[in-house]
């Protein structure tokens, strides 16, 4: 089946280029973190020391911006593909509405081939 599918976006979220953006992302709240907690503005939750803290933050912060990017993507895989089979199916208005979301803004990230888009739109005109 053309189109994103679950397991497709799934890995497009762990894919290398989203790992790096989710690497720079961490280190640069965990710079943040060392350079607060060096100054004194943010506390030392566990007591050592900034750049242990800077380090956990860090991590954390990697695994939940790389978790909710993946899980993102692929519950727009999820959606597309359940939205293109129904399409296919011809149930029109249930299609629509799962696809729906295709349209907006930025929505493109999570259908690189366009293909939920158009049968957004072949969805919508067999309903007229």
């Amino acid at each position: 089946m053309p189109g994103p599918t679950a397991a497709s976006e799934f890995r497009r979220g762990l894919n290398p280029y989203n790992l790096m953006v989710g690497a720079v992302a961490a280190l640069a709240l965990g710079a943040a973190t060392f350079v607060a907690t060096r100054a004194g503005v943010a506390p030392d939750f566990f007591l050592l020391g900034a750049g242990k803290q800077a380090l956990a933050a860090a991590l954390g912060l990697f695994v939940i911006i790389t978790g909710m990017h993946t899980a993102t993507h692929t519950y727009f895989g999820w959606r597309f593909a359940k939205g293109i089979r129904a399409a296919g199916a011809g149930e029109h208005a249930r299609a629509a509405g799962l696809l729906a979301p295709a349209e907006r803004p930025g929505m493109s990230h999570y259908d690189p081939g366009g293909y939920a888009k158009k049968m957004l739109e072949q969805a919508r005109a067999s309903l007229r």
